[in-house]
C-alpha cells in the first residue's frame, strides 16, 4: 500500500511540490525507513570510543528512527529546506547511498535538488533514471553541456529551488537521518538565522565512520585561518542570492569563498553541535589526497585575499607550511602596527586603571619574556580587525614544549589548557595550536587589549584577588559586548618561570564560577560539547 501512495503522489504531485503551499501534504507521505541493516552498517566505526559515541548519539535503530520522526514539528513554510546536489560521473553505489540518505530523513518536510552537469558514465545517468528517484520531492535538472562546473551546477539549483534555506550536499557523502529535522528544529527556535552548520565525520575506503569533526561555534577569525565550516551548511537562500551566488572562478573552494562572502553582511551563525554530514574518502577527493586538487587550495588563498581586499585588511595570505593544506595565515603589512602601552605586573596583584589610553595595552608578566622582535607586533596586528578585543599568543618552554597554545574554560570555572607540555611541533585537533583561531579566555601572563574595550568596560574587575580572573572576567564581559578574543601562534613568548597559583585563586574561581554560572552551563563556544573536559588532547567525550 505504501509503494502505492508513494507512486501516486510522484505521478500526480510531482510539479506542485515545486509550490510550498503543496509541502504540507507531505505529512501523510508515506515514509522511506532505513533498515536495520542499513543502520547498523552506515553507523559502524574503525575507533572503538567514537564507536561508543556513535551508539549514544545517532539515529542508528529502527525504533530510534521512528522516535526521531514522532517527534517531527509541524511545517512551517517560511523555513522550508532545499537541499542542492550537483552531480558528475558518480560511482553509481555511492550515488545511490547518497539519495538513499536523503530519502531515509526523519523530517518529511524537504526538497532535493539534484544538478546533472553533463554526466557521461551511463551508471550515473541510470541512477538519476531510475525509481530511486521517484520521489515528489526529488526535481532533477540534466545540463547536456558538459563542464559549466560545480559553481554554475549549484546555482542552477538554487534559482530553482523553492525553499527559503538551501543546504548543500555533496554527490557522494551521505546525510544523517536526522539531519533536516535537527535544522529545522533550530530554525523554529530562532527563524532570524541566517547560516546553519554542524558537526561531520567521514566515511573510509572500508565505508566505515572515523575522522569526526567536532566544531567550535561561529569563529571568525578561525575562519580565516582555513575552511572549519564545510559540511553540513545551510544557507538563506536570500542571503545567498544577496551576494549573486556561487562563483565558477573559485571552483574547489567555492564553499569557501561563499561563506567569507556572506560573513561580511554580519549574518546570524548557530552551530548545531552534532555529526550530521558524513563526508566519503575518495582516490580524487581533499579528503583522501590534499593534492588531489591542488586548485582548489590556490582558490582558497584567491577567496581570502577576496576577502582582505573587501574588509581594508593590509596583509598577505600563504599556505602554512607546518600544516597540512588548506589552512591560510596572514602577514600583515608593515606599518599596521601601532605603538604599544606596555604594562608589566606580577600575576598575581591587580593593576591599576589605563582610561582614556590610545594605545593598545600589552600586559605582561615576569613570567615570560619575548622569543624575538615581532612578538609583540603580532599582537597589536590583529586588533586592527574589527571586533577584535583581545589578543595572546602562544608560550613555550625553555625545551621547546607547550606551555599556552590556547585555552578552553572548563563548566567548573578551571582552564583546560590544550596540549600543554607537548612538542611545539605538535599542531593538535584541528591544528588549533598553530592557527590563528578565536577563544574565550586569553592567557593573563601575556595578552593584549584594544584601548576602546578597556574604556567601555572600565577595565578590570579588581575585587577578584588575583590577576587570572581579573582577566577572564574581562574577557568575558567583552563577549558580552560583541568582542572577540583572538589566539595568534606567530606571536611566540618563552616562560621562564611557572606562575605560581596560591590559594585566592581557588576562591577567586569560585566567585568566578557563581557570577558567569549561566555562561558556563552553556559551555565555552570554542570547544564542543562533544569533547572531553578531562583531556587537553581534544578527545571524544564517551559516555
Amino acid at each position: 500500500m505504501n509503494k502505492l501512495i508513494r507512486l501516486l503522489y510522484y505521478r500526480l504531485f510531482s510539479r506542485k511540490f515545486n509550490e510550498l503551499r503543496y509541502w504540507k501534504m507531505l505529512r501523510f507521505y508515506p515514509p522511506v525507513r532505513p533498515t536495520k541493516m542499513i543502520l547498523d552498517r552506515w553507523n559502524r566505526s574503525e575507533w572503538p570510543d567514537y564507536q561508543r559515541w556513535i551508539d549514544t548519539h545517532s539515529v542508528n535503530t529502527e525504533r530510534g528512527w521512528k522516535r526521531v520522526r514522532q517527534q517531527c514539528q509541524p511545517f512551517d513554510q517560511s523555513l522550508a529546506i532545499s537541499i542542492v546536489t550537483p552531480v558528475f560521473n558518480t560511482r553509481v553505489d555511492v550515488l545511490q547511498e547518497c539519495i538513499l540518505s536523503v530519502r531515509y530523513q526523519t523530517s518529511p518536510y524537504w526538497q532535493l535538488i539534484l544538478v546533472d552537469d553533463g554526466s557521461t558514465d551511463e551508471g550515473t545517468l541510470s541512477v538519476l533514471n531510475s525509481r530511486l528517484c521517484h520521489d515528489p520531492r526529488i526535481h532533477i535538472i540534466l545540463n547536456k553541456n558538459n563542464g559549466s562546473g560545480i559553481s554554475a551546477a549549484s546555482n542552477r539549483g538554487i534559482a530553482e529551488a523553492c525553499g527559503h534555506y538551501i543546504a548543500f550536499l555533496d554527490h557522494d557523502d551521505r546525510l544523517a537521518a536526522d539531519a533536516i529535522q535537527q535544522f529545522y528544529d533550530v530554525l523554529q527556535m530562532n527563524s532570524a538565522i541566517d547560516i546553519i552548520y554542524s558537526d561531520r565525520d567521514m566515511i573510509s575506503t572500508g565505508d566505515k565512520r572515523f575522522m569526526y569533526l567536532m566544531k567550535p561555534d561561529w569563529s571568525p577569525e578561525t575562519l580565516l585561518s582555513g575552511n572549519y565550516l564545510f559540511h553540513f551548511m545551510c544557507y538563506r537562500k536570500q542571503l545567498i542570492n544577496q551576494v549573486g551566488g556561487l562563483r565558477s572562478g573559485y571552483d574547489g573552494s567555492q564553499d569557501y569563498d561563499l561563506i567569507l562572502r556572506c560573513s561580511d553582511h554580519h549574518p546570524v551563525v548557530k552551530h548545531v553541535p552534532r555529526v550530521l554530514y558524513h563526508w566519503r574518502q575518495c582516490e580524487v577527493s581533499v579528503s583522501l589526497d590534499e593534492n588531489a586538487k591542488a586548485f582548489a587550495f590556490n582558490a582558497g588563498i584567491r577567496a581570502l585575499e577576496d576577502t582582505l581586499e573587501r574588509r581594508n585588511i593590509k596583509a598577505s595570505v600563504f599556505e602554512n607550511k607546518v600544516l597540512w593544506r588548506g589552512n591560510y595565515q596572514l602577514q600583515f603589512d608593515s606599518g599596521v602596527t601601532s605603538s604599544v602601552k606596555e604594562i608589566k605586573s606580577d600575576s598575581l596583584s591587580p593593576v591599576t586603571d589605563y582610561s582614556g589610553n590610545k594605545q593598545p595595552l600589552y600586559f605582561h608578566t615576569t613570567a615570560y619574556h619575548t622569543e624575538n622582535a615581532h612578538s609583540v607586533d603580532e599582537l597589536a596586528v590583529w586588533l586592527s580587525v574589527e571586533g577584535v578585543g583581545i589578543v595572546c599568543g602562544k608560550c613555550i618552554s625553555s625545551d621547546n614544549t607547550i606551555v599556552y597554545g590556547g585555552a578552553v574554560m572548563k563548566s567548573n570555572g578551571d582552564v583546560l589548557f590544550p596540549y600543554q607540555g607537548k612538542a611545539i611541533t605538535e599542531p593538535g585537533y584541528m591544528a588549533i595550536t598553530q592557527i590563528v583561531h578565536n577563544i574565550s579566555v586569553p592567557d593573563y601572563n601575556c595578552f593584549m587589549v584594544q584601548p576602546a574595550l578597556w574604556d567601555a568596560l572600565g577595565g578590570f574587575d579588581t575585587t577578584y584577588q588575583t590577576f587570572a580572573y581579573q582577566v577572564y572576567d574581562l574577557a568575558l564581559r567583552a563577549a558580552v559586548k560583541g568582542w572577540r578574543v583572538v589566539y595568534n601562534p606567530r606571536s611566540v613568548f618563552v616562560c621562564d618561570t611557572a606562575p605560581e597559583v596560591l590559594a585566592e585563586q581557588n576562591n577567586d574561581r569560585k566567585r568566578f564560577s557563581k557570577k558567569w554560572s549561566k555562561w558556563l552551563d552553556r559551555g565555552d563556544p570554542f570547544y564542543s560539547p562533544n569533547l572531553s573536559q578531562q583531556s587537553s588532547c581534544y578527545e571524544i567525550r564517551c559516555p
